[in-house]
């Protein structure tokens, strides 16, 4: 029991620090939440920024990891050869120097508390990203949509940056129903928003060991408690993530491993066993030389990442309003889930004595696709009053999420927006190809240039200009000539002089 007051004892005093905090300078409260863009920078912007400088170290270190690992690889057969130890075998192999093994050991703790952050990132994608399915599921229904749809609540991540009006405590205007008394306005939205995400990015959670007495003995056990397993984060994620993992097994969630593995076969799905039977196709195509194995791993790649989409799937014969279901499944309950399959690998990677780099290359993969579904959600949002005059505006969006959260669009984009980044100076780039590129060269400043000389514009050209400086100097020479030739100009040969009498 004392443990348990413990653990939700500052919780409970965050609950009422916030409560006194709208009591007592309600104003304040208020004018932080709907006058500036502090929740959008908690929500969104500060978690996309931690993103981006997380694949930059996380790119890094998987490089220096792998040459670590080529260079152990290089000293392995000489060291059995010799039958001496590594660090002895430097006469026929490579010489492991403490130095190196210093450095070695070094990189490696990097590595964990690196995998430790991007575990964290991968929690909090998942958590604002089932947070925001359930409410847009919401705001689709009739009852709890005309609940939730206040003016300035937010429900996309463009709108958040939004200046809320100013509106009462509840909805004003027409007059009221049943429904209207119980919606909330704007205002108090921002605020409960406001102190949902202060909770759960801000709020210390400190560490401390607790007791434990048996029963009929006086001898206490100390239990040491881990911070990281009752932050507001871990409690959020380990709450949402059951959902999502339920929704992903329901339907044809696979893996590469599990697709491709002889090895359970009697729990394997009706899609999995056929995929392996497809796949047999291929390999006998590579082997007749009608295909090759880099078009075989794309195929079945692409057919096992979109076994998730089978669900949702049916909604593209369907009107918008139910395609907007199957928006909100391809765009984050998917990647949600695949963020939560990456997160518990990291989770039992943490336990084994050897440090494996695929699962951390398998969770960049999952970063980059949120700083991708982040890019493209601003862009969706921007040009939304547009897309509803569009007919089929919402499958095109099914399409468009569907070959994103693909694994080879995911890196392309993401790539791309990488070296736009670095190009702008946003973010730090170490790839040679690109040091010779300026911010010229960037898509976002050639783009504003062509939409720049695009529009109209009533100054002139600065070569219109040359050339009329150009006819004016040809024309004052030649005044000059006749003049100095003596022959009378056309005016004065009909009697009329240069000043018109």
């Amino acid at each position: 029991t004392s443990l348990l007051l413990a653990l939700t004892l500052p919780h409970l005093l965050y609950i009422m620090a916030a409560l006194l905090a709208k009591r007592m300078i309600p104003s304040v409260v208020t004018y932080l939440a709907t006058r500036t863009y502090l929740n959008a920078i908690l929500s969104f912007w500060h978690p996309l920024y931690l993103t981006i400088l997380a694949i930059s170290r996380l790119s890094n270190h998987l490089k220096s990891y792998e040459q670590v690992d080529t260079a152990e690889g290089e000293t392995e057969l000489p060291s059995k050869l010799s039958g001496r130890n590594p660090e002895k075998a430097g006469r026929r192999g490579r010489l492991v120097t403490p130095s190196m093994l210093k450095k070695q050991q070094k990189q490696k703790t990097e590595m964990k508390a690196l995998r430790s952050e991007v575990e964290d990132l991968l929690k909090y994608w998942v958590v604002y990203a089932l947070l925001l399915a359930l409410f847009r599921a919401l705001l689709l229904l009739p009852i709890f949509g005309r609940i939730l749809n206040v003016t300035a609540m937010t429900t996309s991540v463009i709108d958040s940056t939004a200046q809320p009006a100013k509106i009462g405590r509840w909805s004003t205007g027409r007059k009221a129903g049943l429904l209207d008394k119980f919606r909330l306005s704007g205002r108090f939205a921002e605020e409960l928003r406001l102190a949902f995400f202060v909770w759960l990015r801000l709020m210390p959670v400190p560490s401390f060991s607790g007791s434990e007495v048996s029963e009929g003995k006086r001898s206490e056990k100390i239990v040491e408690v881990e911070p990281n397993k009752h932050r507001p984060l871990d409690i959020s994620y380990d709450f949402l993530s059951p959902i999502t993992i339920s929704a992903m097994n329901s339907s044809a969630f696979l893996t590469k491993t599990e697709s491709f593995s002889g090895s359970n076969n009697d729990n394997k799905t009706y899609f999995a066993i056929g995929i392996t039977k497809f796949r047999s196709i291929l390999d006998l195509a590579v082997m007749l030389r009608l295909c090759s194995k880099n078009a075989q791993d794309w195929i079945i790649s692409t057919v096992v990442e979109s076994s998730s989409l089978v669900p949702a799937a049916v909604t593209l014969v369907m009107p918008s309003y139910f395609t907007s279901y199957g928006v909100i499944y391809v765009s984050l309950i998917v990647p949600a889930g695949y963020s939560s399959r990456s997160c518990a690998a990291i989770t039992r990677q943490k336990t084994s004595a050897e440090l494996d780099s695929l699962p951390l290359d398998d969770s960049r993969r999952y970063l980059q696709f949120w700083v991708v579904h982040a890019m493209i959600s601003v862009f969706l949002d921007f040009i939304s009053p547009l897309l509803s005059w569009v007919p089929f505006s919402t499958h095109m969006t099914w399409l468009l999420w569907a070959y994103v959260q693909l694994e080879h669009p995911t890196r392309k984009l993401h790539s791309f927006l990488e070296k736009e980044l670095a190009l702008l100076g946003l973010v730090s780039s170490k790839d040679n190809q690109n040091a010779s590129e300026t911010l010229e060269d960037s898509a976002v400043v050639r783009s504003f240039r062509k939409i720049m000389s695009a529009l109209p514009s009533n100054v002139e050209s600065k070569s219109d200009q040359q050339a009329l400086a150009e006819e004016s100097e040809v024309n004052a020479s030649i005044h000059k000539i006749v003049e100095g030739s003596g022959v009378p100009s056309e005016g004065k040969r009909n009697g009329v002089n240069d000043s018109g009498q």
